[in-house]
């Protein structure tokens, strides 16, 4: 036995018995990033991504900018819930709740007049729209998308917008680069740091996620985009023996 039948046996077990975020999170990357969206070079997929005080399990970056939380059958909405809500919505428009088909109806009451989406995770693992997302833009957030971005990020986004900035200490440079950040209008500033945040799309060797072998890691390897060489040293440790 491989290692790479230890993995499917055991992504197999995890699918039937134990579904974990990370089995959601995958099936999304399946269903939207790969197969809806083909890992296009100006897609950016964002796993487990800082949004304020929450962390997005999933935002997907092309035309749009969209959240994806996901609930598992261990979980319960609440005060938690809304909370990632209200972060998310300071720094994207458009947010999905990912839960399982059996659980539909307590999230479809709790999030009754919001503008959240709904998807259901349903038998073998389709993913299907029980609510649309509504495009929220009235709440944007100028610190909480600042923080998005890497300082590279920040001093792109502010050329785009003044042209020129001045070349500053790093020790004053976050303090001062927000200042000009601030100047400028919220929605405005949204598209620029959405701009750079889809410029995250995959940089990895393309058959490391497009491998039907691999399809139980593709989660784990578009976020860590593996190189050509690391890539064969995977396939390799796979093929040994347990």
């Amino acid at each position: 036995m491989s290692h790479l039948d230890v993995l499917e046996a055991a992504y197999a077990s995890m699918t039937a018995n134990y579904r974990s975020e990370y089995v959601y999170r995958n099936l999304i990357t399946n269903r939207i990033f790969l197969g809806r969206h083909r890992a296009s070079s100006g897609t950016a997929f964002l796993n487990e991504f800082r949004v304020g005080a929450s962390v997005a399990d999933c935002v997907l970056v092309n035309g749009h900018a969209t959240v994806y939380e996901i609930k598992t059958e261990l979980d319960r909405p609440g005060p938690r819930l809304q909370s990632q809500l209200d972060s998310y919505y300071r720094a994207f428009p458009l947010v999905n709740v990912v839960v399982h088909e059996a659980h539909v109806p307590r999230y479809v009451d709790a999030l009754e007049g919001t503008a959240v989406g709904v998807l259901s995770v349903g038998r073998r693992w389709r993913l299907s729209v029980v609510r649309p997302a509504i495009e929220r833009m009235d709440e944007f957030d100028t610190k909480v998308l600042f923080n998005l971005l890497r300082a590279g990020e920040v001093e792109q986004a502010l050329h785009a917008w003044f042209g020129e900035i001045p070349d500053v200490p790093n020790g004053i440079r976050y303090r001062e680069h927000f200042t000009l950040a601030q100047r400028i209008p919220p929605l405005r500033f949204q598209s620029l740091v959405h701009g750079q945040l889809r410029m995250r799309g995959y940089r990895g060797h393309p058959a490391a996620i497009l491998s039907p072998r691999l399809k139980p890691l593709r989660a784990l390897l578009v976020q860590l985009q593996p190189n050509v060489a690391q890539y064969r040293y995977l396939l390799d440790w796979l093929e040994r023996a347990a």
